[in-house]
């Protein structure tokens, strides 16, 4: 569900991206003949066997993201029906120009299947209905079967990309973020993720 004052002026907001009449800004899209500004929020929390850590973290939709999201509400662009959650291993902090292209090797992606996460791919973001400006995966949450050699395995970070091959340079990144503090996990551990977007405009 969009926020009201988005679904008031969607009419305008879909000229002006068929007209190019928007700016990308790091806080949103602007579009200054409605003087509205466009934002998309994302934030996880987190879950280790089954116990929720009490962590919350906030991310950036970089401007790939926030155009890709514009022009499917608003424009012609069809839809992705699945995305995809990709863990990260490096000390990575994400920023505005990251693209589904330069993901893996900015954020260092988890792209094995013997040490990081078991599954063979990606994991998908399976959303319920949206609600009061939001949709989530509470109640599916996506799950990452962790196995390792080592002592532990340290992640910095995810993203939510529209392909679900490991490092695939192809697609969209909607989204990436860089924990408030890195999830070390062990193996055998289930690390669980749940993942909530909101779209608003002030």
């Amino acid at each position: 569900m969009l926020s009201k004052d988005l679904q008031r002026h969607s009419g305008e907001f879909a000229k002006a991206i068929q007209g190019h009449q928007f700016e990308v800004t790091p806080d949103g899209v602007y579009f200054p003949a409605a003087k509205q500004l466009v934002k998309v929020g994302v934030r996880y929390k987190h879950s280790i066997n089954g116990v929720s850590t009490g962590e919350f973290d906030d991310n950036l939709v970089p401007a790939e993201g926030r155009i890709h999201a514009l022009n499917v509400a608003l424009g012609a662009t069809p839809k992705i029906p699945t995305w995809y959650l990709a863990p990260f291993t490096g000390n990575a902090t994400p920023i505005d120009s990251w693209t589904a292209a330069n993901f893996s090797a900015n954020a260092t992606e988890s792209v094995s299947n013997t040490e990081g996460y078991g599954q063979t791919t990606r994991r998908p973001f399976a959303p319920g209905v949206a609600v009061a400006g939001g949709i989530s995966n509470v109640g599916t949450e996506a799950t990452f079967n962790i196995v390792t050699a080592g002592a532990g395995i340290t992640f910095y970070g995810i993203g939510l990309l529209s392909t679900n091959v490991k490092g695939d340079t192809a697609g969209v990144l909607i989204s990436a973020a860089k924990f408030t503090t890195a999830k070390i996990v062990t193996n055998t551990d289930v690390w669980g993720i749940t993942h909530e977007v909101t779209a608003t405009s002030t």
